[in-house]
């Protein structure tokens, strides 16, 4: 059900979670498994936009990647292939 890889970002990076209410559990095991990621947990569905726009209100980075919970990164390590050196927040 769950699929994690996390290779080492060649720069700061910050995982912001923004959660829509969901009651399957994924919260939780984002919390056991990944204790760094950022979790905002919001107690209704905001829908997609307005979970984007109140994570990337508290992200600290200079740069926000936004991802969709159905998004596959395809390569490991690109991520790091932006070449960003100031920041980043990969809000999913």
């Amino acid at each position: 059900m769950h699929r994690f890889r996390f290779k080492i970002p060649l720069f700061p990076l910050e995982i912001l979670l923004t959660d829509n209410g969901s009651t399957d559990g994924s919260v939780e095991f984002v919390k056991s498994h990944f204790p760094s990621v950022i979790i905002l947990e919001n107690k209704e569905n905001l829908g997609y936009a307005e979970g984007n726009n109140r994570g990337i209100g508290i992200a600290q980075g200079k740069y926000v990647v936004t991802l969709n919970n159905d998004t596959v990164v395809e390569k490991i390590g690109s991520i790091n292939r932006l070449n960003i050196s100031k920041g980043t927040c990969i809000l999913a």
